[in-house]
């Protein structure tokens, strides 16, 4: 298995796509790569060893910000066949099974992106990756992967409800195996969602939960000190609950929220948890036990580069990780 980390972010402008004519436009898609974008990658490309943006846009940031990507040695942009082949793939099968749900621009879109990082590594062999959203900052050694049973691993958010956010696999069959389930849950169509997930969309959170929950070799990664696997990687991590604590919500929450339905929220009001964010590391302490959180996904965009780390935490920490500064 090659050693190295290799971390993938996709961007996707679904009104670039023959079908994007069909689609509701709610307001949460954006056609080009938001501009927080460059304080989790900046972020990441001095932690994995690989970062890679697959997306066909050929504008990557805002122009009054014109950051152009090539001056950070080992972040790099593909235009993969898969950014097509994937979504086409998705449409045909949601437009006949899901009539009533796949115009939605944004659940398309999130479902489509995870889609096509599964198949980008698919059909490349890679067998350890990494993948997350724009708006995880991390913090932790991704070697915690090599310590892990075989599999695909994916973040906790509550009952029910998973997220590909952050996700990675150090197994390529698993990853092959997990893609093929997904096709053929979403080939079940709209009725099934609806009777064993609740949901009225494509909402992948769900479908997420519903595979992790039929199979071994697709798990969660730890989201709280006392979860399976967290004595194997030595992290925590947020699915979506901690960055939300942490720092509101892009609805106007303000820090120290959390949602009732989420297993944070449920453990907050039960008490017994708190988390701290001390000299830009974020830990969470259960029953006595202080345990670091490897990302945070930060849900209140504006505020996502106070989350950048000191330059002297970070060089501390990566020369923890081994790696050079």
């Amino acid at each position: 298995m090659d050693s190295n980390n290799k971390l993938f972010y996709v961007h996707l402008d679904y009104s670039r796509l023959i079908f994007g004519h069909n689609f509701r436009d709610n307001g949460h898609t954006s056609s080009k790569v938001p501009d927080y974008w460059m304080h989790s990658r900046n972020q990441s490309s001095r932690i994995f060893d690989e970062v890679t943006l697959l997306t066909d846009v050929e504008n990557l940031t805002p122009t009054d910000t014109d950051i152009v990507m090539d001056y950070i040695e080992n972040v790099k942009r593909e235009d993969p066949v898969e950014i097509e082949r994937s979504s086409d793939l998705l449409y045909d099968i949601c437009s006949e099974h899901y009539p009533n749900f796949y115009r939605d621009a944004f659940w398309f879109c999130t479902l489509s992106r995870l889609l096509i990082v599964l198949d980008y590594v698919i059909h490349r062999g890679i067998e350890k990756f990494y993948h997350m959203e724009y708006d995880n900052v991390v913090y932790g050694n991704p070697n915690f992967i090599d310590k892990l049973p075989k599999g695909i691993y994916f973040s906790q958010v509550g009952p029910g409800i998973g997220s590909a956010g952050f996700m990675c696999s150090n197994d390529l069959q698993a990853t092959s195996d997990f893609r093929c389930e997904l096709i053929e849950l979403l080939h079940q169509g709209q009725n099934f969602l609806a009777s064993k997930l609740k949901t009225t969309h494509l909402y992948e959170m769900e479908m997420i939960d519903y595979l992790v929950s039929q199979h071994e070799q697709y798990r969660y990664l730890p989201l709280f000190p006392s979860d399976d696997l967290y004595e194997e990687c030595g992290y925590v991590f947020d699915g979506a609950s901690y960055g939300q604590f942490l720092g509101g919500t892009n609805q106007g929450h303000p820090a120290g929220h959390y949602e009732p339905h989420h297993h944070f929220g449920r453990r907050m009001a039960e008490g017994g948890l708190s988390v701290d964010y001390n000299d830009h590391n974020p830990t969470v302490t259960e029953d006595g036990i202080r345990a670091p959180i490897f990302n945070l996904h930060v849900h209140n965009k504006s505020i996502i580069h106070e989350f950048d780390p000191s330059v002297e935490d970070e060089k501390r920490k990566l020369k923890e990780f081994g790696r050079n500064t």
